[in-house]
């Protein structure tokens, strides 16, 4: 048995079920998981990697230990050495990746974060990891450690390209067998870092220019300790121009507007990566946008031509602001293709997709929220300008495809990420929702029919909770095709939302006495995975999730299939305990059956 591929809040476990365990090659002795744990202060954090590949039946094992933590590797690493980039921002608007030094900044730039030289070198040196003027400068906050906090950070492991998407793109998956395993995550110091993932060595670091400013006024006493840039990255190879290329999509979250995206096709290159931003010094309407951006192909004609876009919501802005979905060109820097929300209908900004693939790859829909619980969906099926994107009349075109409110009638705000799954009747939406009487609603809402709109909770099944003593028991109520809801009990509210497995989700969420609760959700139906329908238990550790699958079995008829246990465990000191399991079998042969997405590419 062998772990697959998963993403679970503080935990990610990494190796694919594909990769060998044992032998020579890399991924044997890649982590299993990496947990993002905090560090000795607010501002600081640990990445731990460590492999935990239990036995089936196994119910308690001992912790087991870390193959290596980042933040101990960074210490005593000189400044001077570390691979550290941002952007140089001409006035003219023209990017170019340099190292991050003061002397590198464009004159705009420095007098964004700094007031003279003197001050500008000592603080970008502080975000450098320089560690002297934390003592000898009373206006700088002291850090036990030069990595930054990662609460809520997810991390996105890269190595060589897993299979080809066509056949333009073997020749690149071929040069890039040998390409080091890479975990990219990223912390509220302002950087996306690229750890070795078998060491845990930093190989680079990025702090985009829009983040900057943020990054240096928080080196100051007293600042509210902020939300991690780039919490979560999502990586893909696409075709830039003429050329297959791997890249990292971001955002920046509360440290500034918009976006960045980095090459990581060479990871060990000592020159800067390539690097892409669109943020509101290319287009006012950019506010701060969440994760994750998809990057994915689009129809470019009816000629079969596919070009490559980074998709997002145009961001959280101001009340008055456009509300647009950006289709953001790799092969033009500083551009971006926009479909804007009829102002009558929505203002405030986007926030993150789900995009739909078709079967050839291309994307079909995409599912984006605004700032007032509209979730709104883009026909990209077309060809540029996608005129007919939300309707083919001023009526559909202001009409949202659902709308979220709590059971007490409060419009609730959507929150990210919006999970895809597919089913045999079109996409599943699965999100979470807060309203402003606190009330909280995870949804499962289902695009069996593409010309429907104004959905809202009655449309769904409305799964009943009750709380008992070690848990949350959920029980279906009427079918409905159009999907189901579950309204959490009341003082919960979502904490992270994100996909386990083939059909299973992880909810965590926070309750009145601030403790993590978490719900292992079949994808499809809403209901707990165990059979007296109990779930919602309290955590006292980092949640673990572990996908374990069976060699293939025959079947009468001379078919096969294949049994997938997924468990859940908190680790906890120094032992894991299993807290729920589930063991979903499918059909080999058949394409049935998807996993659930983040970014609903698959």
């Amino acid at each position: 048995m062998k772990a697959c591929q998963i993403c679970i809040g503080i935990a990610i476990a990494l190796v694919s079920s594909t990769l060998a365990a044992t032998g020579s090659n890399p991924a044997g002795h890649l982590p299993t998981h990496i947990v993002v744990a905090p560090g000795a202060d607010p501002w600081s954090g640990k990445l731990r990697g460590m492999q935990f590949l239990p036995a089936l039946g196994t119910l308690d094992a001992p912790a087991p230990p870390d193959l290596w933590e980042a933040s101990r590797q960074l210490h005593g690493v000189s400044p001077d050495a570390r691979q550290l980039w941002t952007f140089h921002r001409s006035r003219s608007g023209v990017r170019t990746p340099v190292r991050l030094r003061w002397a590198a900044l464009s004159p705009d730039q420095q007098t964004e974060i700094a007031t003279g030289d003197e001050l500008g070198t000592r603080h970008v040196d502080y975000l450098r990891g320089v560690r002297q003027h934390e003592h000898d400068d009373p206006t700088l906050r002291p850090r036990k450690s030069v990595l930054g906090a990662m609460p809520g950070a997810r991390v996105q492991l890269l190595g060589p390209p897993g299979f080809a998407l066509d056949a333009s793109h073997e020749p690149f998956r071929q040069q890039q067998a040998r390409r080091p395993w890479m975990v990219y995550i990223g912390a509220n110091d302002g950087m996306l870092h690229g750890f070795d993932a078998l060491s845990g060595m930093e190989r680079f670091a990025v702090i985009p220019d829009a983040a900057l400013p943020a990054a240096v006024r928080n080196i100051s006493l007293g600042q509210p300790v902020p939300a991690p840039i780039c919490s979560r990255p999502v990586a893909a190879d696409a075709l830039v121009g003429m050329q297959w290329r791997s890249l990292l999509a971001c955002p920046n979250g509360e440290m500034g507007s918009g976006m960045f995206l980095v090459d990581v096709t060479d990871p060990t290159s000592s020159t800067p990566p390539p690097m892409l931003a669109y943020d509101a010094s290319n287009d006012p309407s950019v506010g701060h946008m969440a994760g994750p951006i998809p990057i994915v192909p689009v129809n470019n004609g009816g000629d079969g031509h596919r070009r490559w876009f980074a998709i997002s919501g145009n961001g959280e802005g101001s009340e008055r602001a456009e509300s647009r979905l950006l289709l953001v060109e790799l092969d033009q820097p500083g551009t971006a293709l926009s479909i804007q929300v009829p102002p009558v209908a929505s203002r405030g900004g986007l926030g993150a997709p789900a995009v739909a693939l078709g079967p050839h790859g291309t994307a079909t829909f995409a599912y984006v929220a605004d700032a007032h619980g509209q979730l709104w969906r883009f026909d990209l099926r077309g060809a540029p300008p996608w005129s007919h994107a939300l309707g083919s009349n001023d009526t559909e075109r202001r009409t949202p495809f659902f709308t979220a409110t709590s059971r007490g009638g409060s419009v609730q705000r959507i929150l990210s990420p919006i999970l895809l799954a597919s089913t045999a009747g079109g996409p599943l939406l699965v999100f979470t929702a807060v309203g402003a009487d606190g009330h909280a609603t995870l949804y499962g809402v289902a695009d069996t029919n593409m010309s429907r709109r104004n959905l809202w909770r009655d449309s769904l099944e409305g799964l009943s909770t009750s709380e008992v003593l070690d848990g949350v028991v959920i029980k279906p109520g009427s079918n409905s095709v159009a999907g189901w809801r579950i309204d959490l009990p009341t003082g919960q509210r979502p904490d992270d939302l994100t996909a386990a497995g083939l059909n299973s989700l992880l909810l965590t969420t926070r309750d009145a006495a601030d403790r993590e609760r978490t719900y292992l959700l079949d994808a499809k139906t809403g209901l707990p995975v165990t059979k007296d329908g109990r779930t919602g238990r309290v955590v006292l550790g980092a949640p673990l999730i572990t996908i374990q699958s069976a060699p293939p079995a025959e079947t009468p008829r001379g078919g096969a299939t294949q049994a997938t246990h997924t468990v859940l465990w908190q680790l906890d000191g120094e032992r894991v305990q299993q807290l729920e399991s589930r063991t979903y079998t499918r059909q080999l042969g058949r394409l049935s059956w998807r996993e659930v997405t983040e970014a609903g590419a698959r």
